[in-house]
C-alpha cells in the first residue's frame, strides 16, 4: 500500500469528529483498542472460515465462481492481516488460506470483462457490488500480488467508474430490468433507493484507486444524493455538501413524506438501511486509500429523518422489525454493516447500541443449524458470501476508530414514539422502553404486531398475530397519540371485518397491548410463537412459559419437535417435492393429530394448501385432508386404534419440484 500523507489522516479524522485513525501502517496493523464488538467480528470470520473453505474448487483452483462464492477473499484478507490468526477456529492452516486467497484474486482479476476476461463484471446489478469487495480484498493484500494481477484489479476499479459515467443516467444495457429510473427514481410501492446507491457505489473504487476527476466525482454526487430522495424537502435544502447546495443536484423522489421506503408494494425497513450500506461499501475504499470521504456518504438528504425511522422499528437484536416482508428475516448477517457505518464512522451512539446488540447474537446465530452460515433461517445462499464480505468492512470501520463509539444504554427510551405511516402505507407503529408494537392495515399485509421486550425472537412478524388468517378488513379507523402534543404515546386501530365484525389493537405507553373483538371464530387473537433452542440467543432456550387467566402454558421445544402448540421450523431453503411429518412420541394417549400442516417458500408462502396429503392412517372423522385444507377448525388425526404408533406420519405431495424454507 503506498503511504499516507498527513494531511490525508487529518482528513480522515474530520470525516467523523476526529474520531477515525489509520488501522494500519505500510508494513503493518496497529495494536486495536479494546473493542468488543470488533473482537466478535474477527471471531465470526474466524469460524464462518469453515463455510469458505467449502466453496473451494479443486478443478479451478480457487473457490467457487457460483453466487460470487470467490468474495470470500475480502474476509480471507481481514484474517491473514489480523494480529492473530486461530487456524483451529478457521478450519484450515494460515499458509493455505493465503494459498488459496492469493490464486482466487489472480483468477477473478484475470477473468473480469474489464480486465479482458468473459467470465463476470462491468454488469451494474448485481456484479459491480461484488467488484467492490474484491477490489478491497486485493488492496488490503496489494503487496502480495504480483503486477499482471495489480494491473487487472486496477482495470476493474477504473474500468467500472468509466463505464457508470458514460451511461449517465441511463440504464445499464446488461443488467436487464434492473433500473433507477434515470435521475427520477420512484416511490410509491417500490423504491429506487438502493439502484441509485448501486450506480454511486461502483464508482467509489475508481475515485479511491484509480483517477478522482471531477467528471467522475460529480456522478458520484448525483447518485449519492437522490438515493435519499424527497423533492418538498430537497429543492429548498440550502445545505452545501461535497460543495454543491443540495437544492441543485435533487431531481428524484425515493422515498414517502412519512420517512420510510416501499420494496415490492410494501413498506421495507431493511431495504431502508440500504443508504447506510451503499454508503458503507463506498466508504470503505477511501478509508483504506487514505482520501477524504465525500460529504454525502455521512450528510445523505432527509439520512437523519429515515434512521430515526429504523429506530422507531428497533429490536433487542439491533435488526428492525419487519412489519409486512418475509423474505429479509432473521438474516443477521446482512443487517451488520449499515449499523456499523452509523456507529463507528457517523459516531452514532444510537446505531453503536443496536450493533452491539447484533453483534452479540452474531456467533450463537453462526452456530446454529446449518452451521457456520451468516444468513440462515430466512436466509439464501446468493448472500452468504456477501454477508462475509460486510461483516470485514465492518470490522475495518472499528479499526479505524482510535476508540469505538459508546452505545446509548438508553437507546429504547430514546427511540421511543408513534407514528402514524398515512394510509398509502398503511401503518402505525409505538416504541417504548418496554415493547414494540404495530398495526399494519395494507391490503395483503394486515395484522397486529406486538414484541414485549423488543424480543426479536418471541412473535413472529410475519403471521397475522391477533387476525384470523385470509380476513380482508372493509373498513378502518386509526390514530397515534403523541406524548408532546397528546400528554401521551399511544395507537388505536379498529378494523371492521365483514359485517357487524370488527377488531379493536390499542398500545399503551408501558408496552401493554389491548385486543379487543366482536368474535372472529378460533383462529381469531391467534399469534405464531418463534420456539427453539440457540443457546447465547435470548429467550431461545428451547421452552417458553405463558401465563393467564386459564393458567399456565409451556412450550417446549423437544428433539421431534411436537409440544401440543404450534411449530414453525425454519431451514436453509432446499429443493423438495415431498414433505414428512414423521411421529416420534405421542404427547397424550389420543395419539397424533395436526390442525394444519403448512409449508413455507422463502417468502413465508403456504405451498401446502389445496394439496393432498397422504397419512400413515386416519381417523374416518378426521382425514388426512383437513390438514391441507385452509380451514383452521378441521384437522387430521390417527386411527384410533393405533394413537401412539412411533412410525405414524403425514405428508404431502407439492406436485413438482419446489424450493421450501419451512413448515
Amino acid at each position: 500500500m503506498s503511504g499516507v500523507s498527513r494531511r490525508q489522516v487529518l482528513a480522515l479524522a474530520g470525516a467523523a469528529g476526529g474520531a477515525l485513525a489509520l488501522p494500519w501502517s505500510t508494513v503493518g496493523w496497529a495494536a486495536p483498542a479494546r473493542d468488543r464488538v470488533a473482537d466478535i467480528y474477527l471471531d465470526v470470520l474466524h469460524e464462518h472460515t469453515q463455510w469458505v473453505e467449502a466453496q473451494w474448487d479443486a478443478t479451478t483452483g480457487a473457490y467457487a465462481a457460483a453466487e460470487f462464492g470467490f468474495i470470500a477473499v475480502l474476509g480471507n484478507a481481514i484474517l491473514l492481516r489480523a494480529e492473530k490468526y486461530d487456524p483451529v477456529k478457521a478450519g484450515v492452516p494460515k499458509a493455505r488460506l493465503r494459498t488459496r486467497t492469493l490464486a482466487t484474486i489472480e483468477r477473478f482479476a484475470a477473468s473480469n470483462r474489464l480486465a479482458g476476461g468473459d467470465e463476470w463484471g462491468q454488469q451494474l446489478f448485481w456484479d459491480a457490488t461484488f467488484e467492490l469487495y474484491f477490489v478491497l480484498a486485493a488492496r488490503l493484500l496489494w503487496d502480495d500480488l504480483g503486477a499482471e494481477t495489480q494491473a487487472n484489479v486496477q482495470k476493474i476499479a477504473g474500468g467500472q467508474a468509466a463505464y457508470v459515467v458514460g451511461l449517465g443516467a441511463a440504464d445499464d444495457p446488461l443488467s436487464g430490468q434492473w433500473s433507477p429510473n434515470g435521475t427520477a427514481g420512484g416511490w410509491a410501492g417500490d423504491t429506487k433507493l438502493a439502484e441509485m446507491g448501486v450506480y454511486a457505489q461502483a464508482l467509489a473504487p475508481g475515485l479511491a484507486w484509480y483517477h478522482d476527476d471531477p467528471k467522475t466525482r460529480e456522478r458520484f454526487g448525483i447518485w449519492a444524493t437522490n438515493a435519499s430522495g424527497l423533492p418538498a424537502a430537497d429543492r429548498i435544502n440550502d445545505a452545501v455538501v461535497d460543495g454543491r447546495r443540495i437544492g441543485d443536484r435533487a431531481t428524484a423522489h425515493n422515498i414517502h413524506d412519512s420517512f420510510i421506503v416501499e420494496n415490492q408494494g410494501s413498506a421495507d425497513p431493511q431495504h431502508q438501511a440500504e443508504l447506510w450500506r451503499t454508503a458503507g461499501c463506498a466508504a470503505i475504499h477511501f478509508l483504506v486509500a487514505g482520501k477524504p470521504l465525500p460529504q454525502v456518504l455521512t450528510r445523505p438528504p432527509n439520512g437523519e429523518q429515515l434512521w430515526r425511522t429504523l429506530r422507531l422499528l428497533a429490536s433487542d437484536a439491533g435488526e428492525p422489525v419487519l412489519p409486512m416482508v418475509a423474505d429479509h428475516y432473521h438474516r443477521y448477517g446482512r443487517d451488520v454493516l449499515p449499523l456499523a457505518f452509523l456507529a463507528q464512522v457517523q459516531g452514532d451512539a444510537d446505531a453503536a447500541r443496536a450493533e452491539a446488540d447484533l453483534a452479540a447474537r452474531l456467533t450463537p446465530y453462526l452456530r446454529h443449524e446449518p452451521a457456520y452460515r451468516l444468513t440462515k433461517v430466512a436466509g439464501a445462499d446468493e448472500y452468504e458470501s456477501q454477508a462475509r464480505a460486510e461483516l470485514a468492512i465492518a470490522y475495518l470501520f472499528h479499526r479505524y476508530r482510535d476508540r469505538p463509539t459508546p452505545p446509548n444504554p438508553a437507546f429504547f427510551r430514546d427511540a421511543s414514539g408513534t407514528r402514524d405511516f398515512g394510509a398509502e402505507i398503511g401503518m402505525v407503529v409505538h416504541q417504548c422502553e418496554r415493547a414494540f408494537a404495530a398495526a399494519v392495515t395494507k391490503d395483503g399485509f394486515v395484522r397486529f404486531l406486538w414484541q414485549p421486550g423488543h424480543d426479536n425472537w418471541l412473535v413472529d412478524s410475519r403471521a397475522p398475530g391477533f387476525l384470523p388468517p385470509g380476513r380482508t378488513p372493509t373498513g378502518q379507523w386509526v390514530t397515534a397519540y403523541e406524548k408532546v402534543r397528546d400528554g401521551v404515546d399511544a395507537t388505536v386501530t379498529v378494523l371492521t371485518l365483514g359485517e357487524l365484525q370488527y377488531a379493536g389493537f390499542a398500545t399503551l405507553p408501558t408496552g401493554t397491548v389491548i385486543y379487543a373483538s366482536t368474535g372472529l371464530g378460533a383462529g381469531e387473537g391467534s399469534l405464531t410463537i418463534f420456539n427453539l433452542a440457540m443457546p447465547g440467543v435470548p429467550g431461545l432456550t428451547g421452552t417458553r412459559t405463558f401465563t393467564s387467566a386459564g393458567g399456565e402454558l409451556v412450550l417446549s421445544d423437544r428433539e421431534a419437535s411436537g409440544d401440543g402448540g404450534t411449530d414453525h421450523l425454519t431451514f436453509s431453503p432446499r429443493p423438495a417435492r415431498y414433505v414428512r411429518m414423521l411421529a416420534r412420541e405421542a404427547a397424550t394417549g389420543s395419539g397424533y393429530s395436526i390442525w394444519t400442516f403448512a409449508v413455507l417458500d422463502k417468502q413465508g408462502a403456504d405451498l401446502a394448501q389445496g394439496a393432498l396429503p397422504g397419512a400413515s392412517s386416519s381417523d374416518v372423522t378426521f382425514p388426512a385432508r383437513n390438514a391441507t385444507d385452509g380451514n383452521p377448525l378441521t384437522r387430521w388425526a390417527v386411527d384410533h386404534t393405533q394413537p401412539a404408533r412411533p412410525d405414524s406420519w403425514l405428508a404431502v405431495d407439492l406436485g413438482t419440484l419446489v424450493t421450501v424454507a419451512g413448515v
